[in-house]
């Protein structure tokens, strides 16, 4: 199963509030008694800042499958610390930690500029750490919509969104304003992994606007050699699928008010 491709275009109302890729790995004891200096001395140059937490920290581990499942993971909660390293501007951030990292920035442009960072991270963590194998691969896009700040205020859900993830706001026999509340989560099978979506509508916590929230989380799970060709291959394919699960979600119009314009 897979998304339709979608042209790519950059949207100059830009709807992304946040990309994260985490990888999870067997805990490596090393980051929890050392400093990552090795690590911190790669990714200086673009990280200058960082900051140590001491904390309780959710350990992932893979166990024996039961009859009932082919494979399973458990966690439980063990003391351990977690490393952040930021760009000078705060905008972009990587978490270490004994059994994760990941990349997260809230001023996503492109695949390109993101990618570009996350090979540099894959790079350090492999040369440095070592881990055997990733247990968790994921590629997380969640994009908030606010009608009001692209003209579209007063436009009903379907006009904006696709209606068959709105179609219960039309079978109600009530306004579509008593709806104070709608929250959509689908689980899917792809074909190189799998997919968490959660549509909803909220509020912007800066300004208490009303929008719609599409948080996509596209993951892959099981034993997978911990490489950078490997990973990035599941990880531009999970981009690809993003960009047509986010066209499918939202209506020629949303589209257009958007603004978009042809990727470079």
């Amino acid at each position: 199963m897979r998304f339709e491709r979608a042209e790519r275009v950059i949207y100059d109302e830009n709807p992304l509030v946040e990309v994260v890729c985490q990888i999870r790995f067997p805990r490596i004891f090393e980051i929890d008694v050392d400093l990552p200096v090795a690590f911190q001395k790669r990714l200086r140059s673009e990280y200058p800042i960082a900051e140590v937490q001491d904390q309780l920290l959710r350990i992932h581990a893979s166990v024996a499958p039961n009859e009932n499942a082919s494979s399973a993971m458990e966690s439980e909660m063990q003391p351990g610390r977690i490393f952040r390293f930021l760009d000078e501007d705060r905008k972009w951030c990587i978490t270490l930690s004994s059994s994760s990292v990941s990349l997260a920035t809230e001023s996503y442009d492109q695949w390109e500029t993101f990618s570009a960072r996350l090979k540099n991270l894959l790079d350090a963590l492999i040369d440095v750490y070592e881990p055997a194998k990733f247990d968790r691969v994921g590629l997380r896009y969640r994009n908030f919509i606010v009608p009001e700040k692209i003209g579209l205020d007063g436009a009903s859900w379907d006009e904006l969104l696709n209606a068959n993830l709105v179609a219960v706001t039309k079978a109600l026999p009530f306004d579509e304003k008593s709806i104070i509340g709608l929250s959509s989560q689908l689980s899917l099978q792809l074909d190189l992994g799998s997919l968490m979506l959660n549509i909803a509508n909220a509020k912007q916590q800066q300004s208490e606007l009303t929008g719609y929230l599409i948080d996509a989380d596209f993951y892959v799970e099981g034993v997978q050699k911990a490489d950078v060709n490997s990973t990035f291959e599941k990880l531009v394919d999970f981009n690809i699928q993003a960009g047509g699960l986010f066209r499918w979600c939202i209506t020629d119009r949303l589209h257009l008010a958007l603004k978009p314009r042809a990727a470079e």
